[in-house]
């Protein structure tokens, strides 16, 4: 049974997510590790990093990255450009102009990415319109949306890059996926899909 843990991190409260391994706890995946290094370290232990996850390149998602130089790093192929571009990643917002790693390795959606210690593979799902190469990850009964869903709300999209109408075609295809997996944001609370499923459609939203 895989066993997760989240963390707070950062000065915009982003949620950092660590999934350990299945079939060997000692291996962890890493979500948006956006900040606070220390605080990830500690939580994962003893644990070795079989990749980071990055659901999208803004800088409060990114900001730990440099603190696993060996682990195998995810983004979608439109975001890497931001890594280190603080205009792009809105870095500049709250002065983080920190270096990134920039050895991304590009994804565009559809991909089944297979771990050592994992027994099920994470399936990416393209998911823009909060930034041009948003991605979510799905595995397990686990949905980690990052900022295009959250509980009851959405990311913003007067960011660079940012186009709300193909967040909203985003989300739709999100709620439309089978089954109801636990969705895990990137900012406030855990909810699930069929409670988004519910409250987008009774409130009017989609």
């Amino acid at each position: 049974m895989i066993r997760l843990k989240a963390l707070t991190v950062g000065p915009l409260g982003t949620r950092c997510y660590i999934l350990f391994g299945d079939e060997d706890p000692e291996k962890a995946l890493i979500v948006d590790p956006g900040d606070d290094a220390d605080a990830i370290l500690g939580a994962l232990g003893n644990a070795a990093v079989a990749g980071i996850l990055l659901t999208h390149g803004h800088f409060d998602h990114t900001g730990a990255v440099t603190a696993f130089p060996d682990a195998p790093m995810y983004l979608g192929r439109a975001d890497i450009p931001m890594l280190n571009d603080p205009t792009l990643n809105v870095g500049e917002m709250c002065r983080d102009f920190r270096p990134r790693r920039t050895d991304a390795i590009a994804l565009d959606g559809g991909e089944q990415l297979t771990f050592s210690g994992f027994s099920a593979p994470v399936t990416v799902l393209s998911s823009p319109g909060h930034t041009p190469g948003g991605l979510c990850y799905l595995q397990e009964g686990r949905l980690f949306t990052g900022d295009t869903l959250f509980c009851r709300s959405y990311g913003r999209t007067d960011f660079p890059g940012g186009d709300e109408r193909v967040l909203w075609e985003s989300i739709r295809s999100i709620l439309s996926l089978p089954g109801n997996p636990e969705v895990f944001p990137g900012h406030m609370e855990t909810t699930t899909l069929d409670r988004e499923r519910a409250w987008w459609h009774f409130g009017g939203q989609a």
